[in-house]
């Protein structure tokens, strides 16, 4: 068995391997990786492979940055980047490549985490490796059947939906004038949970919403009063290889979530996109009321596995302990000088 970085050369086999794998997705295709990366210079992917002759059996892609002289992973942009395996490999093998993968892994980085795809139920060979585990969920609507999926919604979510239906208009529109009007919306929403995303994220977000939805690869799904004021939307990320939609960045009006605005949202997202895929994905849930919110749209709790390695403890914390004095300063800032920094950021270097 052989486990060694991968390159170019191998695209090939590395997107095969993506294609037929259970824990693959669109967002590991050597394409999606590379753009990932050209609207975000500062990250580079790498990619680990674990052959038996010229097979590709395993495979595993590491989003990295250079922080303090050493390797780190910061949040993956989108869904699942943990390890792919070839389909049909015996129990035995399975542990085996996952193990060789961790160790191989960990020679290079200082902090790798990463989630695993929900398909992946056996995660030995990287505790057999040393590395942590923990148990997270997602939510998941199974839309083969969506009359059975509107069933197994609580009947007060079944209620709030019917009454935003009547209320606003929902639609689709990836035109860079609604993502304009949609992106106040998601920072008034992301205000919830103690984050203001900065000027920087904003033009990389921007970006690589442009090349997704240039590949068909994302909707913006909106609702509307009839005054034609936007107060919603959900960008919903499009998967063929594991037949599933991604609920990405939902941004709303805040003075309208009793309205059942946010559960019709996902719905309309949902329904759209039914004949395209079998799966809606909601994602994690960081606070314990996301969870119990998305239990009552009747979406199944997916458990899937959180695994992270810390090689260098002494730098990682000094690296973390900055980062957070950082954030909580530039957040207390924003909470009272947001829009004037914006609007500086972008007429001195949005258009650079």
């Amino acid at each position: 068995m052989l486990v060694r970085e991968l390159d170019e050369r191998d695209n090939i086999v590395w997107d095969h391997l993506v294609g037929e794998s259970p824990q693959g997705n669109v967002f590991l295709r050597a394409e999606w990786l590379a753009g990932l990366c050209a609207t975000d210079p500062d990250l580079h992917a790498r990619r680990f492979g674990c052959f038996e002759e010229a097979r590709l059996l395993a495979g595993q892609a590491v989003i990295a940055h250079r922080r303090w002289g050493v390797w780190l992973t910061p949040p993956f942009e989108f869904f699942y980047c943990g390890p792919l395996l070839a389909p049909a490999l015996p129990a035995t093998l399975q542990v085996q490549v996952q193990a060789d993968l961790a160790r191989e892994i960990a020679r290079h980085f200082a902090f790798v985490a990463f989630e695993t795809h929900p398909s992946l139920s056996d995660v030995r060979g990287w505790l057999e490796a040393g590395w942590d585990v923990g148990a997270v969920y997602t939510h998941r609507w199974q839309m083969r059947d969506p009359a059975a999926v509107w069933q197994a919604m609580n009947r007060e979510k079944r209620r709030a939906i019917k009454h935003a239906r009547a209320q606003f208009a929902f639609s689709h529109d990836e035109s860079d004038a609604t993502l304009a009007e949609f992106l106040p919306l998601y920072h008034q929403t992301m205000r919830k949970f103690s984050w203001h995303p900065s000027p920087k994220w904003e033009a990389i977000f921007r970006a690589r919403f442009r090349w997704m939805a240039a590949r068909g690869s994302c909707r913006l799904h909106t609702a509307r009063l009839p005054n034609g004021e936007l107060v919603g939307g959900v960008v919903t990320l499009i998967s063929p290889p594991d037949r599933t939609a991604y609920l990405f960045r939902q941004g709303s009006n805040p003075a309208l979530l009793d309205t059942g605005l946010i559960p019709a949202l996902y719905w309309h997202a949902a329904n759209d996109l039914a004949g395209e895929i079998e799966f809606v994905n909601f994602g994690g849930s960081p606070q314990p009321s996301l969870s119990r919110f998305k239990d009552f749209l009747g979406a199944e709790a997916m458990l899937h596995f959180h695994i992270a390695r810390v090689n260098d403890p002494a730098r990682w914390r000094m690296y973390t302990t900055a980062l957070a004095a950082k954030n909580a300063a530039y957040n207390f800032l924003m909470r009272f000088a947001r829009r004037p920094l914006q609007s500086l950021w972008h007429r001195n270097y949005a258009h650079a």
